[in-house]
């Protein structure tokens, strides 16, 4: 037999629609298109199909059940359908009730009887069924049985719904039912593992009830005094810290202004191009400044009112850069390159090293420049140090020699060194008793103990770069490969073990080219292959997840990070001199979840 063409099919089926007693012209399309589709005519099949969608009839359902494999599945799918109209959806319910048909998988059969209104053949099911079927469910095909599930009223809705990670409309939801239903104890017990506006919320709908002890009245009180609305605002205040700046071509050197509210960029190729250093300011991202000057290799050290610019591209150069003037601190055109490290912070001036022999110390305003040939430091000879890392909080600095790191009080004095030990590529502080190391191969964490580092953890992690400590999060955070392909990322470590953590993949769309962070690890800065540089602040991330997480899942960790926010919000000043001002409702926010912590035992 001839094959049909898609046209002519479509013609045949519209006049077949008509059903063999309504005419010869009818009976006689409907035979062609029999006889076409039982030879297997795909253009044939697929007619009758689109026209029995528009116009179902019991005959071309009788032969599209044999034409088509999936034929059963596919209505039975239309009938639940979240992308199906309303009337379509209950057409093609009727006929699966008709005709007796419904999903082989017996999930799937649960949740298509509970849609297509057979309730009884839901509570004749295993109810674990249904559980598996609601959770495995999109999120529009779960609106639907929720709707369903509000029909008929007999279900153990916790055990379906489940019990974590509860979307607000599924809270909403939950809520509702153990309110009408006057079930005030499972109500306050949902309440008090939502998240914060989660439970803001649903504390609005009791009547006169209230908890019985007296540490789940006062957080009922506190609930109840709180606005859904307000809390919203602060997810959205706290979400808009993070900020993406173009920057043309990736990151070469970066600083955060001591007080937060600006960073210093400077981007380029690396060899070719390179923009202007500038200034922008934090967290919208708007441009503050400009310099007309250009980093290919070097660091930035921004002291506020000064950006220290460090070159080592030909010889060695000190750059200060105020409001509108630059002026040259140390120049060394006969410098080898060896030995040194970026500049770090120390009071409102900086230290740096030159040829790993000598200290480089400025201080003041404007800045003065102090060369120390020699560090008093015990044995094995210093030669080739650098400095490392500084902590901001005790003023003291960490420095290493080719084979040891010692860590040096506020006047220079050795606290305590290590013994023999691989040359380490970068180190930052935990805080100002501890270090964390990367030698290229290994993360190490020192502890001070008397007058000696002694290594208190070692892990392998290989090709580790821009080590970095997040404290509030208890975490160190470094660029490096990842997975099977190596890809670079920003990866997490404890800070206690050195035991990988999980990633920061939320930060970019792609792998991660370099991090930066400010010195209280407060807030990082980092740049993609795309010319992008992600600013992110960590404490408001923290808060965030906080905020957001259901309440049964805080931890002690989330107290910590919780002091560190307070502090900010309250003082307007973190513990080491970052500065910012949030607005009343993280205000608000932070004393919701303070309230809920205190319920949940985590904080006095």
């Amino acid at each position: 037999m001839k094959t049909l063409t898609a046209a002519r099919a479509a013609r045949l089926a519209s006049t077949a629609a008509a059903g063999p007693d309504r005419g010869v012209l009818a009976r006689r399309a409907w035979r062609l298109l029999l006889a076409a589709g039982d030879a297997g005519d795909r253009e044939a099949i697929d007619a009758v199909w689109h026209q029995w969608l528009r116009e179902p009839r019991q005959d071309a359902f009788d032969a599209l059940r044999r034409w088509r494999p999936g034929f059963v599945r596919e209505v039975c799918s239309l009938a639940v359908s979240p992308t199906v109209g309303p009337a379509s959806r209950a057409r093609m319910a009727a006929i699966c009730v008709e005709q007796g048909i419904a999903p082989d998988d017996a999930a799937e059969r649960v949740v298509f009887h509970l849609l297509t209104g057979q309730f009884e053949k839901v509570h004749d099911s295993d109810p674990a069924l249904l559980a598996e079927g609601y959770q495995t469910a999109d999120p529009a095909l779960r609106a639907m049985l929720r709707d369903a599930l509000a029909a008929d009223g007999d279900f153990d809705l916790p055990r379906i719904l489940g019990a974590d990670d509860l979307t607000d409309d599924e809270a909403g939801f939950l809520a509702g039912h153990f309110a009408a239903t006057r079930d005030w104890d499972r109500l306050w017990r949902l309440t008090t593992e939502l998240p914060v506006r989660a439970a803001v919320t649903a504390v609005r709908r009791f009547d006169d009830w209230r908890p019985d002890d007296p540490a789940g009245r006062a957080l009922f009180a506190r609930l109840a005094r709180s606005d859904p609305d307000l809390i919203e605002a602060a997810e959205r205040e706290l979400r808009a810290t993070s900020v993406r700046i173009p920057v043309e071509s990736h990151l070469t050197a970066a600083a955060f202004a001591p007080d937060g509210r600006s960073i210093v960029l400077a981007a380029g190729d690396g060899r070719w191009h390179a923009d202007p250093v500038r200034r922008y300011a934090l967290p919208d991202g708007g441009q503050l400044a400009q310099w007309p000057v250009t980093v290919h290799e070097g660091a930035l050290l921004d002291l506020g009112d000064v950006v220290l610019l460090e070159e080592r591209i030909h010889g060695y150069r000190l750059d200060e850069l105020t409001a509108g003037a630059r002026r040259t601190l140390f120049f060394a055109a006969a410098h080898r390159g060896t030995g040194n490290g970026p500049p770090v912070q120390a009071d409102d001036g900086f230290v740096t090293t030159i040829d790993g022999h000598e200290l480089l110390v400025g201080a003041g305003r404007p800045l003065t420049v102090q060369r120390i040939p020699a560090l008093r430091l015990p044995p094995p000879r210093w030669s080739h140090c650098r400095p490392v890392a500084a902590d901001p909080r005790s003023g003291r600095l960490a420095v290493a020699g080719q084979r040891s790191i010692a860590v040096l009080a506020p006047n220079r004095q050795a606290v305590a060194w290590t013994d023999d030990t691989r040359p380490i590529d970068e180190a930052v502080f935990l805080d100002p008793e501890q270090l964390v190391t990367s030698d290229g191969v290994h993360l190490t964490r020192w502890e001070i103990s008397g007058r000696r580092l002694v290594s208190a953890a070692t892990r392998p992690h290989a090709g580790l770069t821009h080590v970095t400590a997040l404290r509030d999060r208890g975490q160190v955070l470094a660029v490096g490969p990842h997975g099977f392909a190596q890809r670079t990322r920003l990866r997490l470590f404890d800070a206690g073990s050195l035991d990988p953590a999980g990633e920061l993949p939320a930060l970019f769309d792609r792998p991660a080219w370099c991090v930066w962070a400010s010195q209280d690890g407060g807030r990082i800065v980092c740049s993609d292959r795309d010319g992008i540089a992600h600013v992110h602040d960590v404490v408001s991330e923290s808060v965030l997840d906080a905020l957001t997480r259901p309440a049964v899942r805080l931890a002690p960790v989330d107290a910590e990070r919780l002091a560190t926010a307070r502090r900010r919000a309250t003082d307007g000043t973190g513990p080491e001199g970052w500065r910012r001002e949030y607005g009343p409702a993280v205000h608000e926010a932070l004393d919701v979840l303070t309230a809920i912590l205190r319920h949940r035992s985590l904080v006095a």
